[in-house]
């Protein structure tokens, strides 16, 4: 399969889970259902569906996989396996133990493929933990219907069971996290946000704070024991000289596309200065923290973990619209909570959404294969030139910021309103 190709087969599968799931998460159907016949079919709908996905794409039409995988994940498992150390013998732009875990996988089967099958079992557990958190603290219409929205998503789809992104993980890890904190096993919950970071990327930081508010009376003991051993872990690699905060200098060079940052310095043809944009991610991050801080403040347990579910998402937000360094496989580690409030959305506002979610799938692979992933100030050029495929890409751009935008005003809103908002299990009353 050619480049081309895999960007028209992406937006055609991508558009095709949008519709599927427009349709099937507008059905009345999906409400009827007794709870123990709804639950077994979105939970077996999730393993059927990818399983047999995985193995058309891969093991029917052995089609080769592509992106970080073969670049990043397998080159580096390798390099652990023969005993190497991250970091000082190789480079990785993951948390220390990233590369060791891909090992596991190579080492049992030593294809790529085994790091995309772990990656689709992993997300098998999405699914059933939110169900479990979610109906706790939303009415059971919107649970069913984020489910719905998740099981068919072209985000899920693509990034998962394509690409067998790894973040879902995190995401896993991050429900485990919330569902251990409702039950007031705050060690457990500490544990699993830090082997998160230990483990994949620096990245799930931006929700500590909420967690920390979400702890209540009990968030000093959280934070003690998410940083122990967090530090100890990056600490035992320091002691065996490995230079732990390479990912942040390295990935603190680059620029994608995707973000804000990026769509400037195209339109005003030179790179910003790189430390601009970090403050602004500082500022927009500490503003939404106070925001979640003092929402939660004072409210009860059940309220204070509605507000960390849809504060996730929220910071997600910041940093994909702000960052230099983002792109739309970030929603993995946050996709359940952000259906939980499309599913509260109007049936229009739905169907934006879906159209928002085809240009996520479709964006990135586009810059990457139509544009050789040209820097911002060679894009300014192309364009200068009038050429077509420049400004259908500056067109997906524009609409993926504005989805981020949309997506961030929906759930600033709905954390404001938290305290006012009573969730009444019958209520069929959208959100505007």
């Amino acid at each position: 399969m050619t480049p081309s190709q895999s960007l028209i087969a992406r937006t055609s599968l991508g558009t095709v889970a949008a519709i599927v799931c427009f349709l099937v998460s507008s059905s009345a159907r999906i409400l009827t259902l007794t709870k123990r016949r709804f639950d077994s079919l979105v939970i077996g709908g999730m393993i059927v569906t990818r399983l047999l996905l995985y193995s058309l794409i891969f093991l029917v039409l052995r089609i080769p996989v592509r992106g970080d995988i073969p670049a990043g994940y397998v080159p580096e498992g390798l390099s652990a396996l023969r005993g190497l150390m991250v970091y000082r013998d190789y480079i990785s732009s993951y948390a220390p133990l990233h590369s060791y875990l891909d090992a596991i996988f190579l080492y049992l089967w030593r294809s790529p493929l085994s790091v995309i099958l772990f990656a689709v079992a992993a997300e098998w557990l999405i699914i059933p933990l939110w169900l479990k958190v979610s109906r706790d603290i939303l009415p059971e219409r919107i649970v069913r219907i984020a489910a719905v929205l998740y099981l068919f998503s072209p985000l899920s789809i693509q990034y998962v069971t394509v690409d067998g992104q790894d973040n879902v993980v995190i995401a896993v890890l991050l429900v485990l996290a919330v569902m251990l904190l409702f039950r007031s096993r705050v060690a457990l919950s500490a544990l699993c946000v830090s082997a998160s970071i230990a483990t994949f990327k620096f990245l799930p930081l931006v929700y500590v704070p909420s967690f920390f508010g979400a702890a209540g009376k009990r968030r000093w003991l959280w934070l003690a024991l998410f940083a122990i051993p967090t530090f100890l872990l990056y600490g035992a690699f320091y002691v065996l000289h490995s230079p732990i905060l390479y990912p942040l200098q390295h990935e603190g060079a680059l620029q994608k596309a995707s973000d804000l940052p990026f769509v400037v310095d195209v339109i005003v043809g030179r790179m910003l200065p790189a430390h601009l944009w970090d403050g602004l991610v500082v500022l927009a991050l500490a503003a939404m923290v106070a925001l979640i801080l003092k929402t939660m403040h004072s409210m009860d347990l059940k309220s204070r973990i509605r507000i960390l579910t849809y504060s996730m998402p929220a910071l997600m937000l910041i940093v994909l619209l702000l960052s230099k360094k983002s792109w739309p496989t970030y929603f993995m580690m946050v996709l359940f909570p952000l259906c939980l409030l499309i599913a509260n959305l109007s049936v229009a506002k739905r169907a934006i959404f879906f159209l928002f979610s085809i240009v996520a799938v479709t964006e990135h692979s586009f810059w990457t294969i139509k544009l050789q992933e040209v820097d911002a100030v060679g894009l300014h050029s192309i364009l200068a030139l009038h050429n077509s495929t420049a400004v259908l890409f500056m067109a997906l751009e524009v609409a993926l910021l504005a989805g981020y935008v949309w997506l961030l005003v929906l759930f600033t809103r709905t954390i404001i309103s938290s305290r006012e908002t009573q969730y009444q299990t019958s209520s069929n009353q959208p959100l505007h």
